[in-house]
């Protein structure tokens, strides 16, 4: 069975935070506005008993890692990229992140 103590780990925003910056960079992102780290803790916070338990339950398939939970972020923050540069801005903002979000609704574990 898969520990989830990386979900309680402190440093987990540090992976989040440094996850954001290299994909908003990579991305042709300038800048992140830093309240989408803010707003991903949050998710995940609001949602980590539920995913854990639901993990945990899990019995003959593959459960979903740390490694599963940094994609998500690639995938919003990519998505949310998308959305600032269709208006020409090189920062992603807060507003670009929902977007994202509301667009992949539980495509991104453990975020939905």
């Amino acid at each position: 069975m898969a520990s989830f103590d990386w979900m309680d780990d402190s440093s987990f925003r540090d992976e989040i935070t440094e996850r954001v910056s290299s994909t908003a960079s990579s991305a042709g992102m300038e800048r992140y506005q830093t309240a989408i780290v803010d707003r991903l803790m949050l998710l995940l916070a609001d949602r980590k008993q539920v995913r854990k338990l639901e993990e945990s339950r899990k019995v003959g398939r593959e459960q979903r890692t740390k490694s599963d939970a940094l994609r998500s972020v690639n995938k919003l923050i990519e998505s949310a990229s998308s959305y600032a540069r269709e208006e020409k801005r090189t920062t992603v903002t807060r507003e670009d992140f929902e977007k994202a979000y509301q667009a992949n609704f539980c495509m991104v574990w453990p975020f939905c």
